[in-house]
């Protein structure tokens, strides 16, 4: 009787319950540690006063972003301030888990998808590192587009940062029927920012580990290389994302307008406030976004390998069994 070994199954293809268990429980784990910052940027972004005074000294301007950040919260103890940039945190964490097992789950399967249909031609055209670097850029582009089916849920945990919807379950009910198709408004600078920002992560990652390191993903990385690899892609994807990013959380911040197209959102605030306003957030995106990107990349990574051995161990010892009961159970000659 043959048993396969441990080694078959880590090279086996990832199941998608493995990637779905290693990204749900990432989201989980890491959300209440970066909620505060993503709150904070949040408001940075829809705060108006800020480059309206381009005159003011530096302690006013810091003044009026801290007034922004911690809104009613401003002026109050700290463990006050640190409070108020936790509301919505049911709202995120759920939002969070939806989100990245989505962008986890579909961007490996379509790529995989990819390298099943085309890999042999795209290869044919391109180095290999290359081809691979391309073809989840490709995948990246498909990902990216269908993360618009999660915009209301981003909506929502959008207005419960920014103090627009309050606490409770009521007013959340209250909010989706009185929004509805509201919901969706932003939609545009959504997709320009998801179809770059998951273009530039995976496939930023995916240059560093072939053409850096020569290595195929993850699975054959390094902790270190994987580490690098998975900021250089964060980094990228924060870059590119940020201006589209500000347009998005500003129109979904807006109440009881009815449907507002993100291009209205986009021409207002460069004429109230100039192009300069398009990089609100962005030093502090910067500074917490590629450590937190680079976090969930990596520790998703991580889990989705060891859920992958678990789950092919469980049906190597099931198949075991199996195989051990067909012998015992056997007709004797």
């Amino acid at each position: 009787m043959q048993r396969s070994s441990s080694k078959q199954g880590e090279s086996a293809p990832i199941s998608w319950q493995a990637r779905l268990l290693g990204s749900a429980a990432t989201a989980a784990f890491l959300e209440p540690f970066f909620q505060p910052i993503d709150t904070s940027v949040k408001r940075l972004q829809t705060n108006k006063e800020l480059f309206c005074t381009p005159s003011a000294t530096f302690a006013k301007k810091m003044d009026i972003a801290s007034q922004a950040i911690f809104q009613d919260a401003y002026g109050k103890p700290l463990t006050e301030k640190i409070k108020s940039l936790y509301k919505g945190m049911s709202v995120a964490i759920a939002y969070s888990i939806m989100q990245r097992s989505y962008k986890f789950c579909t961007q490996s399967t379509v790529s995989d998808n990819i390298e099943k249909h085309v890999g042999e031609t795209t290869r044919s055209h391109f180095d290999a590192p290359t081809a691979k670097v391309l073809q989840e850029m490709a995948a990246g582009v498909i990902t990216g587009t269908g993360e618009l089916v999660l915009l209301p849920a981003d909506n929502l945990k959008v207005k419960r940062q920014t103090g627009v919807l309050q606490k409770g379950v009521k007013p959340l009910v209250d909010m989706i029927i009185k929004e509805r198709g509201a919901l969706y408004n932003g939609w545009e600078a959504a997709l320009c920012r998801n179809i770059p920002g998951t273009v530039t992560m995976f496939g930023g990652a995916a240059y560093v580990y072939n053409h850096w390191f020569h290595v195929q993903g993850s699975r054959d990385a390094t902790v270190s290389q994987s580490l690098i690899a998975s900021a250089a892609g964060a980094f990228c994807s924060v870059v590119a994302t940020n201006p589209a990013d500000v347009i998005k959380v500003r129109t979904q911040k807006l109440e009881g307008q009815g449907k507002v197209s993100a291009f209205s959102v986009l021409k207002n605030t460069v004429k109230e406030e100039g192009v300069k306003a398009l990089g609100k957030g962005l030093k502090l995106r910067a500074v917490v976004a590629v450590p937190k990107l680079t976090a969930v990349q990596v520790v998703a990574n991580y889990l989705t390998v060891q859920a992958h051995t678990f789950f092919s161990r469980k049906a190597e010892i099931a198949a075991v069994c199996d195989s051990d009961v067909k012998e015992k159970c056997a007709p004797k000659k």
